[in-house]
């Protein structure tokens, strides 16, 4: 299915976030998954799930899976579904941490469906951060 315009700034808007703060400006082990990636540069499955976004800094050994969901996406099962498993992830690779991008009007409403999905799932302890001021 073709990726919404919306979708596609959410999807930059995260890449652009996760190298300049977690990849100190080096794209080069960050899998996107875009119609323009190139097969190789696209992310793993993460338990059944393509992330839109994977990376991890050499470095600091930090892995980062990140997600785009427009306001639509973020209120259906399958994202509940992808979101446990990016989650359950993080949990099992430390260091990591999942990044989610939404529209600005989302950020309170994500910030609680990953508390509730947290507690639910027993993943808690994953390090979470929701992108704020994007448009979407």
């Amino acid at each position: 299915m073709p990726e919404s315009r919306a979708h596609m700034n959410l999807v930059k808007h995260l890449l652009d976030y996760v190298v300049s703060v977690w990849m100190n400006g080096d794209k080069g082990l960050v899998f996107l998954d875009s119609p323009d990636s190139p097969r190789q540069m696209k992310p793993p499955l993460v338990n059944g799930f393509t992330p839109d976004l994977f990376a991890r800094n050499a470095h600091t050994g930090v892995t980062i899976i990140g997600e785009a969901k427009t306001a639509r996406d973020l209120q259906s099962p399958h994202t509940e579904n992808q979101i446990r498993g990016f989650l359950a992830k993080c949990v099992e690779e430390t260091p990591s941490t999942f990044v989610l991008a939404v529209p600005w009007d989302m950020v309170r409403h994500a910030r609680w469906i990953l508390r509730i999905i947290q507690k639910d799932a027993s993943v808690a302890e994953a390090q979470t951060i929701v992108l704020e001021e994007l448009e979407g």
